[in-house]
């Protein structure tokens, strides 16, 4: 009986740790909204503490990608300099799994921009709640076809190293195979 009890005990414990663990992600992820600065990016942000889980945070971020409140943080690859929520959850969605934005939004972002694909996050900028619902539809349709790949070397960053962060998640497209054409049968003649 004792053995039963403590048992129970012992599971019981697991599932409140395992339920405070879901939420702790969730309150990560909702905490970017209160960045600010250039401190944001530092190794010790909490942008690397969400990355570091890997896919566990991935549908909170795409519940924010739709939200337009500014937060105080510069970034080199967003005309507005200020990003907003939503492109915080984005770029954090984007470290953590390869977003095919191109195929995703139908359209190319070829445009660099001192390094940047500018248009993405004008894209971003312009299209919110839709391009939230076609990630989210994207994501249920292929999350477990994503790959695990390994940085190299030179993609291990020091922030990737301090966070033991050490790869990310890749979709690889399939191209449709091409069905055969199908050969007309030659007809007798009478």
């Amino acid at each position: 009986m004792k053995t039963a009890l403590k048992l129970i005990c012992l599971l019981f414990c697991c599932n409140i740790a395992h339920g405070q663990n879901n939420l702790s992600i969730k309150a990560q992820v909702d905490s970017i909204r209160y960045l600010k600065g250039d401190a944001a990016f530092d190794c010790n942000s909490v942008i690397w503490r969400i990355i570091a889980k890997n896919k566990e945070p991935v549908p909170y971020l795409i519940a924010l990608i739709s939200d337009s409140t500014t937060i105080p943080v510069p970034y080199r690859c967003k005309r507005e300099k200020d990003m907003n929520v939503g492109d915080m959850a984005y770029y954090i969605l984007d470290q953590i799994l390869t977003v095919p934005l191109g195929p995703i939004a139908e359209r190319q972002f070829h445009v660099y921009d001192n390094g940047c694909l500018t248009a993405e996050y004008d894209y971003i900028e312009e299209n919110r709640s839709t391009l939230q619902g076609k990630i989210q539809k994207w994501y249920a349709q292929y999350k477990d076809k994503l790959i695990w790949c390994e940085y190299t070397e030179d993609g291990l960053t020091d922030c990737r190293r301090k966070n033991n962060i050490v790869g990310y998640y890749l979709w690889v497209y399939e191209y449709p195979k091409p069905v055969p054409e199908k050969k007309e049968a030659k007809q007798k003649k009478k």
